[in-house]
């Protein structure tokens, strides 16, 4: 029997103690790790990405507060040393298999332009591939930085609201065009 697809592990951010899943990105400065010759291997379709992110927002300032990141199991050393060489001694690095498991650190992050966050998900719009689009969230927060600066936080969530009234959104509805379709739901441009 084939691998059962299921909908990609989502970043988060962390806002006054409270999570959401990153639901939209529009710019460019968010944790990766090829810019740092760290490579990855996807452990299967839940993180075809091979890494997942968790944001922190303290004192205006964006932070990676926690990564996890999937290797190659010959690589896992290497990205192992390289981690604890980005991150150092105040990163939690568990890496005695593929699976690196950072935590307890503030790395900070350069981002510059807009993220949209999502909390309180609607369970009839779940698509079970790719990530949930803003809409299918009770509460959507866009937040707009400038070099990791917070600059603004604005409510979406009667504009998101606005969007499945008007698309009569009733979830798992059959795309109109596939290649827009695939772009939209394994994308996360807003």
């Amino acid at each position: 029997m084939g691998e059962i697809m299921t909908a990609p592990s989502s970043d988060s951010v962390w806002i006054d103690g409270r999570r959401y899943d990153l639901c939209g990105v529009q710019g460019e400065g968010l944790f990766n790790p090829a810019i740092f010759d760290i490579d990855v291997e996807s452990p299967g379709t839940a993180c075809w990405r091979g890494f997942t992110c968790a944001y922190e927002i303290r004192g205006h300032h964006l932070y990676l507060a926690e990564l996890e990141l999937w290797s190659d199991p010959t690589l896992w050393r290497r990205n192992r040393a390289k981690l604890a060489d980005l991150f150092g001694d105040e990163a939690q690095i568990d890496g005695a298999h593929p699976l690196v498991d950072v935590t307890d650190m503030l790395f900070p992050i350069q981002f510059t332009g807009g993220l949209l966050v999502g909390d309180d998900f609607i369970s009839e719009l779940y698509d079970g591939l790719g990530f949930q689009p803003a809409y299918a969230y009770r509460e959507v927060q866009e937040l707009t930085f400038e070099s990791g600066l917070l600059l603004a936080q604005s409510d979406c969530s009667m504009a998101m609201l606005e969007v499945r009234l008007r698309q009569g959104m009733r979830g798992n509805s059959e795309p109109q065009n596939l290649s827009a379709w695939i772009y939209d739901s394994f994308g996360m441009d807003f």
